[in-house]
């Protein structure tokens, strides 16, 4: 009967191993929401060590990108900048050539070339005294053409020098100008009349015109 006590007797292990169905159940749930929490705690460590890892490298780059360029302005600052320009004086009938370096940098091995459009005659020497102008310091050159010679005609002017570097620099009195690395000359080397030629095509080969000297020099 139902309410006997015999059926009362009968439903208690069911209600116990309801308990302990629940309780497991419990603990399983606890367990999981452990495991969870321990995988998302676990993954939001591994993220923050990409994202500071990956942080650390942009500022490593920034960096690097702020050396170079700040050697490479140190770099252009002390490179040499030849200037150079013809003067006629009329009242002397003479002409001359004037070299200045406006540049940062000590110009080395330099070299002028000189000659008037149509002669046969050219001028192409290391600069007096000794081949080199420092930044800032100007050479006056009295040439052997007088102004009657350049009347009319057109004077082809071109200087060229190199720096500490090894660098090929060339500017022409019209104001063009080249420049050539020193590692690329190394694998690939140019020769003055190479460089004189990228500038003036047409003019006979220096070895068939007549060679010219400037008769004077001063520093200016």
């Amino acid at each position: 009967m139902p309410g006997s006590p015999e059926g009362l007797t009968r439903l208690r292990p069911s209600s116990r191993r309801r308990r302990r169905a629940e309780r497991l159940n419990q603990s399983d749930a606890s367990l999981t929401m452990g495991s969870v929490l321990a995988v998302t705690t676990t993954t939001w460590i591994t993220f923050g060590t990409l994202v500071t890892a990956f942080f650390s490298a942009v500022a490593a780059c920034a960096a690097w990108a702020a050396v170079r360029q700040t050697a490479g302005l140190h770099r252009e600052s002390r490179r040499p900048m030849l200037h150079l320009s013809t003067i006629a004086a009329a009242s002397t009938g003479k002409v001359h050539a004037h070299v200045r370096n406006g540049g940062g940098g000590v110009a080395r091995e330099v070299m002028v070339f000189l000659m008037i459009d149509g002669s046969a005659r050219a001028i192409f020497e290391p600069l007096p005294p000794e081949g080199m102008l420092a930044p800032g310091a100007a050479i006056r050159l009295e040439l052997p053409w007088s102004v009657a010679d350049v009347a009319g005609r057109n004077a082809l002017g071109l200087v060229l020098c190199t720096d500490t570097h090894g660098d090929l620099f060339a500017w022409t009195g019209g104001g063009a100008s080249r420049q050539w690395q020193g590692k690329r000359l190394k694998r690939r080397p140019v020769s003055n009349e190479q460089v004189i030629r990228s500038f003036f095509p047409d003019i006979p080969a220096l070895a068939q015109m007549r060679p010219g000297q400037w008769l004077s020099w001063e520093a200016s």
